[in-house]
């Protein structure tokens, strides 16, 4: 039995040292990448006026983030926002491109890209009541 152990391990010697050397070499190369892609599932929030309605509005978006891992270590979902200002906008069929300028991120977090890439919806104006 002891044979056959020490047979295994020193059998192709040098493959096997080669196969260590490279497999280690491929860990610390994918662990000292500077920055790491993620994609997170964010809520998104629109800001009306007091008599606007939305209709079909996504409530969520997948970002595509890019920071280094540390960061994404202690990155909570909560961190990120997407929020759309839509006060003053007239009524009907709206399209908006998700750009930076939306989304809220920590420091050292950027955006790749979004999807879906625009948000669609309606906007409707409340009818008053009398």
């Amino acid at each position: 039995m002891i044979k056959y152990l020490t047979e295994l391990f020193t059998a192709n010697g040098k493959i096997k040292v080669y196969s260590l050397i490279l497999s280690l070499s491929l860990w610390f190369v994918v662990l000292g990448q500077k920055e790491y892609t993620v994609t997170k599932e964010v809520g998104v929030e629109y800001v009306l006026d007091k008599n606007s309605i939305l209709e079909g509005e996504p409530n969520k978006v997948s970002l595509v983030l890019k920071a280094r891992r540390k960061l994404f270590r202690k990155l909570e979902t909560e961190q990120i926002s997407v929020l759309f200002d839509l006060r003053g906008l007239t009524a009907g069929f709206k399209r908006y491109k998700i750009e930076k300028r939306n989304i809220s991120l920590p420091v050292g977090v950027k955006m790749v890209k979004s999807e879906p890439a625009y948000i669609d919806f309606k906007l409707n104006r409340k009818v008053a009541e009398e």
